[in-house]
């Protein structure tokens, strides 16, 4: 069995991690809540999902960014108000990231953990604003949840079709 290679590897010495992933010309780029445990020596089922999923569905690589950086496996202990820093340095490295990609492909992979913080939408319209001019493709797989949000990686069928997700559309109607 081959190693895996992770060669996009970016965190802090504080409990933050802004990507990982493997590098590729037609990379999937998916975008959750926050990072779990996975690392580039040990993946986390989240990581190996995406993954194998991105494989499947013929890309070259893979790439997990988040709309908030703080490491824990459990989203209701994020901090009770966003730690700008965090936030900035996050929105750097997404902006970076996303530019290195002629035609960047983000999976909205969320789930319904978005409303774990107020913030949460508040990053993702920061993230949005960054990247319009990037010119870049929204999608979502399979039907949305029953709050109306993307499924999160490990909680829809694997069999599930690409559609086009209207970010613009969501973030209007979830931040009336």
């Amino acid at each position: 069995m081959t190693k895996e290679i992770i060669d996009i590897y970016e965190h802090s010495e504080d409990k933050a991690r802004y990507s990982l992933g493997k590098k590729g010309n037609n990379m999937l780029i998916a975008i959750g809540v926050n990072p779990s445990t996975a690392t580039d020596k040990v993946p986390d089922p989240t990581m190996t999902m995406i993954k194998n999923f991105s494989i499947k569905k013929g890309f070259d690589g893979w790439l997990i960014l988040n709309l908030y950086p703080q490491i824990d496996t459990n989203p209701d202990n994020l901090d009770k108000e966003i730690n700008n820093k965090y936030h900035q340095e996050n929105l750097e490295e997404i902006k970076k990231r996303v530019s290195e990609q002629k035609d960047p492909i983000i999976w909205c992979a969320w789930g319904d953990l978005i409303e774990t913080r107020d913030y949460l939408f508040k990053c993702l319209k920061d993230i949005y604003s960054e990247l319009e001019k990037f010119n870049v493709e929204w999608i979502c797989f399979g039907d949305l949840t029953k709050k109306d949000h993307p499924h999160h990686p490990l909680y829809f069928s694997h069999d599930s079709q690409k559609y086009n997700f209207d970010i613009k559309g969501y973030l209007a109607k979830k931040m009336e």
